[in-house]
């Protein structure tokens, strides 16, 4: 009939693959059936686009069972798309969490360095304020010797204008008696 029914065999030819991809449908979904609906069994990825796409124009071929297997095929695989989005999901959102953690490590570490800094400069203006300190009152100190030196240079340059002063008046004093002294020898002789 086919060699006879040239239509038919063109019809044939063109499905040919369909009628292939059908019974490996058949054959999968017998083998799930017989597994106790056993997941592993169902197609996933690649192969179950391939039935989808054949089974929109083709649906009417498929028996129950065939239906069946497919459905549960495309359940299991949205099924598993939800899992891994929901994976990627939880993924993300932990992501999201260790980041705003690492950002607010990152904040209370430069907040720790501004800290920081502020003290460091505090003590900096600390520690220059007592040298400041320390240089006015060892200037103050100088200073004060200074003038208890001066004192007693000026004392001990009094004191030596009051001996130089008696010197001179001893000695004004002697050359007077000298005098007096030189008149007596010289109206003597």
């Amino acid at each position: 009939l086919i060699r006879e029914w040239p239509r038919l065999r063109l019809w044939l030819d063109e499905d040919r693959d369909g009628l292939r991809l059908q019974r490996q449908v058949e054959g999968a979904a017998k083998a799930w059936l017989e597994n106790d609906k056993d997941d592993s069994y169902l197609y996933r990825g690649g192969r179950l686009e391939q039935v989808q796409t054949w089974r929109t124009d083709n649906d009417s071929l498929f028996s129950e069972n065939e239906l069946a297997f497919v459905q549960a095929s495309l359940k299991a695989e949205a099924d598993a798309a939800a899992e891994r989005e929901a994976v990627r999901q939880r993924e993300a959102e932990a992501q999201r969490r260790e980041l705003e953690q690492a950002k607010q490590l990152a904040e209370q570490a430069e907040a720790r360095r501004f800290a920081e800094a502020e003290r460091a400069e505090e003590s900096e203006k600390r520690q220059l304020a007592e040298r400041q300190r320390a240089e006015e009152a060892e200037a103050r100190e100088l200073a004060e010797k200074d003038r208890v030196k001066e004192a007693k240079l000026k004392q001990a340059a009094e004191k030596e204008s009051a001996e130089q002063s008696f010197l001179r008046e001893e000695a004004e004093k002697r050359r007077s008696q000298l005098a007096r002294w030189g008149l007596i020898v010289v109206s003597v002789l």
